[in-house]
């Protein structure tokens, strides 16, 4: 009787460790996935800011200006989508996570604020009729910048909490 006893517990901390484990896979998994975007975003921003930048500072006052517009919307659309998906990071965080990595949330949102008002006064700037290149550059280098800052936070996050980067692809 002892030893079916035994036998029976055995296998009911096995059930019950094993289920423990797979939610905490899953949970990671989607966290994962929010992680890989938000340094995505943050990483097509950054570019997209850098290559603005240059492009500004080769051609002064004849830029091109609709690719001066694409280069700032897409900006646009990479912050706000980082700012997404780093809700969905913090929605999906346990307790024990928050505690170790609540300052680098809390850094990245405030980076992502700076990185919006420079895009909002670039996004002013470019609407003028004669944009100011000075100008263009500078919010372009306070995008990039902040950008930047946001992802060495992330990546800070990323290592405390194991997450994987993702792997090139390859054919077999």
């Amino acid at each position: 009787m002892k030893k079916f006893l035994t036998i029976v517990l055995i296998g009911f901390v096995t059930l019950l460790l094993s289920t423990v484990t797979f939610a905490q896979e899953k949970k990671a998994v989607v966290s994962e996935e929010h992680h890989h975007m938000l340094q995505l975003h943050h990483k097509n921003a950054a570019e997209h800011a850098k290559v603005l930048h240059h492009h500004v500072q080769q051609k002064g006052e004849n830029m091109n200006k609709e690719v001066v517009k694409e280069h700032t919307e897409e900006i646009g659309k990479s912050l706000n989508a980082a700012k997404q998906h780093h809700a969905k990071i913090q929605e999906n965080t346990t307790e024990a996570e928050k505690k170790i990595t609540q300052k680098h949330h809390e850094a990245i949102t405030k980076y992502h604020a700076k990185a919006e008002e420079h895009h909002k006064a670039l996004t002013s700037e470019i609407a003028k009729e004669k944009p100011q290149p000075e100008k263009i550059k500078e919010h372009a280098a306070g995008i990039h910048e902040n950008v930047k800052k946001a992802e060495a936070e992330h990546h800070q996050i990323k290592k405390m909490i194991g997450v994987k980067e993702a792997k090139e692809p390859v054919k077999k």
